[in-house]
């Protein structure tokens, strides 16, 4: 191994090149070490870097592995640089790193060092970390901590298209913001990883994230950049988009956009009980298909959401959501997930459900089931409302089932195939619902068979009412709105 050390700066003036098996450490006081010429190493060879001043390159770096060492920032984004595994110990300066080519966060031992005893693995520092790869996979085989500070920052880009990124059990994201760019996937399922901020700009890759906490989707400056100038807001991205809490709200700050392709999905998930989900005015929805997991609830109301198909899973969280224009219910395959095998088909909660469109019809292509059977929980509704005021189609093709109550409001109802209003515990001929409240201009009971009057009892169960009364109800309000 070689080592050079300067108790003040340190300059690399002329290319350093060694082959085989020979380490490399260069060390340095103030101001820090500038990199000007090439430093080539074998690939089964370490470059360690630790000063505690700035670290600096207008050259490349080749090696098998670079640890990086010492209080100072370092600044390495020349795009020739290649190494295949990176670490970093304890420093509060910001870390930036570029790689040509795939990279792994990893453990390394240092140059002169005993494994395991002196080994760093990952990267734990109390200074912001960006990592980016111009054309390979990003590996967390270790994690990255910056939560040894407030407010540091950590930032992931892949470039090229078609890389990922991904991570092992235990190598965990640690740190107030996490800001993830460009055109790779991200693949980040610990349920161990937590942040208080998440942001994305855009990207064709899939971003699949997993935080132990409370996350807010938000405004993130990137490490180097200036605010407002190059702020990223919100996740705008051409991929599917999953986001998951497994114990911890879930706020929408900015919005969610993966609406720049066709088909692609928002899926949320709230693990945790009495969780939530909110989204402040203009931190909208927008794609394809929204699906919805978890046992929290979600309160979504932007007049501006606009998705075109929507699904929940099994939840004990009200489910309310307001969409701009038309909306169905229907079938999504969760993001990652294989079909049939894993689809979601339709609204089953057993915590209340609102939905409402402002200038589109509302169809249910697939069951909405809301409570339990032989639940007697009184607000386990189920309410739909097409138009803003109430001038578009509801169509119903499949059951509405709930032993509570269930409000309609629109231009005109149309009940097609199945569609039905039951109780939970019936299959067949319609059960009693607790009431039903219903406004509408037009209301068609069987509207694939003619408008048949005959099959009303095949389409709606109303405790205590004669389903003749239907009629009665034409210019009753809904009890409660979305």
């Amino acid at each position: 191994a070689l080592t050079l050390n300067a108790a003040g700066g340190l300059l690399v003036n002329a290319a350093v090149t060694r082959s085989g098996t020979g380490s490399v450490k260069l060390q340095s006081g103030a101001p820090g070490i500038s990199i000007n010429a090439a430093v080539t190493l074998d690939s089964s060879a370490t470059l360690e870097l630790n000063s505690v001043g700035l670290v600096t390159q207008t050259a490349k770096l080749i090696a098998g592995s670079l640890l990086i060492q010492g209080a100072g920032a370092v600044t390495l984004t020349d795009q020739g640089n290649a190494v295949a595994t990176l670490a970093a110990s304890a420093g509060a300066g910001a870390l930036r790193y570029v790689n040509s080519s795939a990279l792994a966060v990893g453990t390394i031992t240092p140059v002169g060092g005993a494994s395991p005893a002196d080994d760093v693995a990952g990267i734990a520092r109390t200074g912001d970390v960006a990592l980016r790869t111009v054309n390979g996979n990003l590996s967390l085989s270790k994690g990255i901590d910056v939560s040894g500070a407030a407010s540091k920052r950590i930032e992931l880009e892949l470039t090229g298209a078609g890389t990922a990124a991904t991570q092992q059990a235990g190598a965990n994201l640690l740190g107030d913001q996490l800001l993830l760019r460009g055109a790779g996937a991200y693949t980040l399922l610990n349920a161990t990883n937590n942040v208080a901020t998440l942001a994305a700009s855009t990207g064709a890759g899939a971003l699949r994230y997993v935080d132990e906490n409370a996350l807010a989707v938000g405004t993130i400056t990137p490490v180097g950049g200036a605010s407002p100038a190059d702020d990223v807001a919100g996740i705008a991205r051409t991929g599917d988009v999953a986001l998951r809490t497994v114990n911890g709200n879930l706020s929408l700050s900015k919005g969610i956009d993966v609406s720049g392709a066709a088909s692609k999905r928002i899926e949320l998930e709230l693990t945790g009980a009495g969780t939530a989900a909110t989204q402040q005015a203009g931190a909208n929805l927008l794609g394809d298909q929204l699906l919805l997991r978890g046992a929290g609830a979600y309160t979504l109301l932007n007049a501006t959401n606009n998705v075109a198909t929507l699904a929940a899973s099994t939840g004990a969280g009200a489910l309310r959501y307001v969409d701009e224009n038309a909306l169905a219910v229907g079938a999504i395959t969760p993001v990652g997930g294989a079909s049939p095998a894993d689809d979601v088909a339709g609204i089953t909660r057993t915590g209340g459900v609102g939905l409402k469109t402002l200038g589109g019809a509302l169809t249910v292509n697939q069951s909405i089931m809301v409570g339990s059977a032989g639940d007697n929980n009184t607000s386990s509704n189920i309410v739909l409302v097409a138009g803003n005021p109430q001038d578009q189609t509801l169509t119903i093709n499949a059951p509405l089932k709930t032993n509570a109550s269930v409000g309609l409001q629109a231009g005109t109802i149309e009940f097609n195939g199945t569609g039905a209003i039951t109780n939970i515990e019936s299959d067949s001929t319609p059960g009693a619902v607790r009431s039903l409240l219903i406004r509408a201009t037009t209301v068609n009971l069987d509207a694939d068979n003619n408008g048949n009057a005959s099959v009303l009892t095949s389409r709606v169960g109303v405790v205590g009412d004669n389903l003749g009364a239907v009629a009665q109800r034409l210019s009753t309000t809904v009890a409660a709105d979305v």
